[in-house]
């Protein structure tokens, strides 16, 4: 990290406020969800303090929650969160000015219409319905916004938190209190990973160029260089629509910012040569954009953010954050309040879950054939089959439910003419629509895990065992695999996997490290329950065992701990991961960055470009193998190179630190048909 006197203040800073807030919030018990709330609710404020600062809050008002807050006060003790935060969140920030009743005009003032999902009720608010905050840790709070610089700007200032500061900041945050790695943390420089989105960008571009037009271009300058009507057309019409980047391991979204810099940067020459173009389909683009210069900037950012980045991560605060920070980067290009009027949809784009368990396609025939004889036989236990009867009916749901969620989600994301239709409001449409997709959702969420629960028990045999005591086993049931909140990206990404035949660009950081239960990851999911118990991570980390000795402690390890049965036999069995076992029956255990490898592969389109930042022992280590033995035969290996880290790359990290840059391009979308091993 930055290690900045400056930044480190301010972080510590940070870091206070949020616990501050979380300290006070009464009617939410758990501390792990208040821990969430009180950074949801931070991650809030900030966005509205940003607004305020860029004058976008009721015509201009600097003071806007300050004087919000005193208001609230003249009416009565502790009502600031209860009767005015949350009407602003819940109604005043989504619903149109015009839709808005005149008592929530005396109460938020002139506010713009966001209608993100950042203020709708949360998960948690829906919960804890009666959820209270004292005026006192606000007033705090307001203090330290008013007496710290911000800046909306993208550009590096120590004397400010602006947006990469701010990134910074919420980077170190999720890695020390979500990942739990206080000792360990370190934020990618911007510039770094920016290049290396650049260099996948331009690399794709170029080849999509040359193979459409037969031209022998090498750079992206020679490209721009020759930029025409049917060029420009390409670019525009054709191939940016197809231009699908993940990062798989988003984190709170600093690669996926990089992304989209490099993207601006990259489409802002053939924007200007659009502007000027006489071809009615570049005018008509253009005119999708905006009706002058700087409208046209937010209207590129804002296509750029809804058509082409995607995230997921297995942490939902990081999503969350994830998608905070995409739209203030989209907000500092707005020239104008009403431009913002509302923000785009990302909450399908960005996803919280676990990327490497789920279906990335779906066997519409209905995975009904179940282990032979044979092969239960060897087993100690034996296993019960489960839920053939099911299967015709989930392939059947699944496509009627697929066909109904893409349009949508086609709508929802475009709020298209076809909604302005009819005596309804656009907003209630919009509301509508998202209600659907979720319900729908929901539907396939629920077959998709019993499909997933049948392939665990029905085809591996697979059971859940208590890693303590006498560990028994037991069957796995539902709830077993909705707790891994599996990503299936055969219907999440559907469109994106079937008619673009997978991501274009795919660029990660992975988690690094065996798959198991550790005291690190242990930290991550219940670093509030340690806190709440008065243990401090470093404790945690170096006393574990005298740790446990808490009975809450205790049951959250044991709890912690047993999910890593299961879910490490699925990965050493599943045909997804083929080659990280070598062919072996029985091997070390898993390595966390080499199954993102295999998963990144199989997720990638043919000819689109992957770059991993992986551990610098990789090319050496015998468990890597196989899988780096397929890519050398089913990919462009275009490099593996080992890094000595600079101030360039990671910050927080010694300069003697190595680690491995690894590049491919897609060749061929083959079967799985080479023998591990």
């Amino acid at each position: 990290m930055d290690n900045s006197s400056a930044f480190q203040k301010r972080y510590r800073e940070f870091e206070s406020q949020q616990t501050q807030l979380g300290a006070a919030i009464e009617g939410i018990a758990e501390p792990e969800e208040r821990h969430w709330y009180a950074t949801l609710l931070l991650g809030r404020l900030i966005l509205i303090y940003l607004l305020q600062k860029r004058g976008f809050i009721d015509d201009g008002d600097d003071w806007y929650l300050q004087n919000k807050l005193g208001q609230s006060q003249q009416r009565g003790p502790d009502r600031f969160y209860q009767q005015f935060l949350r009407a602003l969140f819940f109604q005043g920030l989504c619903l149109p000015v015009s839709e808005r009743p005149e008592p929530m005009h005396l109460l938020v003032g002139r506010v713009p219409y966001l209608a993100s999902s950042l203020f709708w009720p949360h998960e948690l608010e829906e919960k804890h319905a009666e959820i209270r905050i004292a005026d006192s840790v606000f007033e705090t709070l307001l203090d330290w916004f008013s007496e710290t610089a911000w800046s909306l700007s993208e550009s590096p200032d120590a004397g400010e938190i602006n947006l990469p500061q701010l990134a910074q900041i919420f980077e170190q945050f999720t890695w020390q209190f979500m990942r739990g790695q206080p000792l360990k943390a370190f934020y990618t420089q911007p510039e770094a990973i920016a290049a290396l989105w650049h260099r996948a960008i331009a690399a794709f571009i170029l080849q999509r160029v040359n193979q459409q037009f037969q031209t022998p271009f090498t750079a992206m300058a020679e490209v721009l260089a020759a930029l025409d009507d049917d060029l420009c057309v390409y670019l525009t019409q054709e191939l940016l629509p197809q231009l699908a980047l993940l990062d798989p391991a988003c984190g709170t979204g600093s690669g996926l910012l990089a992304a989209l810099r490099s993207l601006m940067a990259l489409y802002q020459p053939i924007v200007a040569y659009a502007q000027k173009a006489r071809s009615p389909q570049l005018k008509a683009w253009i005119k999708t954009l905006g009706s002058d210069p700087a409208m046209i900037q937010y209207g590129l950012k804002k296509c750029l953010l809804s058509q082409c980045l995607y995230g997921t991560d297995r942490s939902e605060i990081a999503v969350e954050i994830a998608r905070l920070q995409l739209l203030l980067s989209l907000i500092a290009s707005a020239p104008s309040a009403s431009i913002i009027e509302p923000l785009p949809h990302l909450e399908f784009n960005l996803l919280a879950g676990e990327a490497l368990v789920g279906l990335v396609s779906v066997d519409e025939a209905g995975f009904d054939e179940t282990p032979p004889l044979s092969s239960l036989r060897r087993r100690r236990s034996p296993v019960v089959l489960q839920g053939n009867l099911l299967q015709p009916l989930a392939a059947e749901t699944y496509r009627t439910i697929l066909a109904e969620k893409n349009i949508s989600l086609e709508h929802y994301r475009s709020q298209s003419e076809l909604m302005a239709e009819g005596s309804i409001p656009d907003y209630v449409r919009v509301e509508s629509l998202r209600d659907r997709i979720d319900e729908l959702n929901q539907q396939a969420q629920a077959k998709l895990d019993q499909l997933l629960l049948n392939d665990f028990s029905q085809k591996h045999g697979i059971r859940y065992r208590v890693m303590q005591g006498n560990r028994q086993k037991r069957l796995l049931d539902k709830a077993d695999i909705a707790s891994l909140a599996p990503i299936h990206w055969g219907f999440q990404f559907q469109q994106i996997l079937t008619k673009q035949g997978g991501f274009a660009i795919i660029l990660t950081r992975p988690p690094w490290g065996a798959v198991g239960p550790t005291a690190v990851g242990f930290c991550q999911e219940y670093g509030a329950l340690l806190a709440s118990e008065n243990i401090t991570l470093r404790e945690f980390l170096r006393q574990k065992k005298e740790c446990l000795k808490n009975s809450a402690i205790a049951t959250a390890w044991q709890k912690y701990e047993s999910r890593f049965t299961y879910v490490n036999e699925y990965l050493r069995l599943s045909q997804q991961y083929a080659y990280q076992n070598a062919g072996k029956s029985f091997r070390k255990r898993l390595r966390l960055e080499l199954l993102y490898l295999e998963r990144c592969f199989d997720l990638l389109r043919s000819g689109g470009f992957c770059t991993l930042l992986l551990p610098a022992h990789t090319p050496d280590n015998p468990d890597a193998q196989p899988v780096l033995k397929a890519l050398q035969q089913q990919t462009q290996l275009d490099s593996v190179v080992i890094y000595t880290n600079n101030p360039a790359w990671f910050v927080g990290l010694k300069p003697n630190f190595q680690f491995c840059l690894l590049t491919f391009q897609k060749l061929s979308s083959p079967d799985r048909n080479l023998e591990p091993g």
